[in-house]
């Protein structure tokens, strides 16, 4: 395996910050919908800097991966007993943050064939 060239941004440091800022509000929430809100702010956050590196680095990411984690959010919510917004809503977003992980190895990986001599 090799060493990533990838150098962490300011951008990449501010939602590290402003993810672990959340965390207190979200263990003192009284309600578990704004629980599963303020959990899935914290890990849309978490993906910003990964949706950055996906998109420098497409190589670098597995395509493969973040497929199957949208499978797999897809058959979480097709077992799930009760829908509803808080049984819902995080594997939701999580597969919407996957799909667009995607998208952005495809972009990235289009920018270097188009960049390419």
């Amino acid at each position: 395996m090799e060493k990533s060239v990838f150098k962490y941004h300011k951008l990449d440091w501010t939602f590290f910050i402003a993810a672990l800022a959340t965390i207190p509000i979200w263990y003192f929430t009284s309600t578990p919908l704004w629980a599963v809100i303020i959990l899935c702010c914290i890990d849309c956050m978490g993906y910003v800097p990964t949706l950055r590196k996906a998109y420098a680095l497409p190589q670098e990411e597995s395509f493969l991966l973040f497929s199957v984690q949208v499978v797999k959010c897809a058959l979480a919510i097709a077992a799930l007993e009760v829908y509803n917004l808080t049984t819902v809503l995080f594997p939701a977003t999580i597969a919407v943050m996957n799909v667009l992980l995607l998208a952005f190895i495809l972009a990235g990986k289009r920018r270097q064939a188009l960049s390419a001599p």
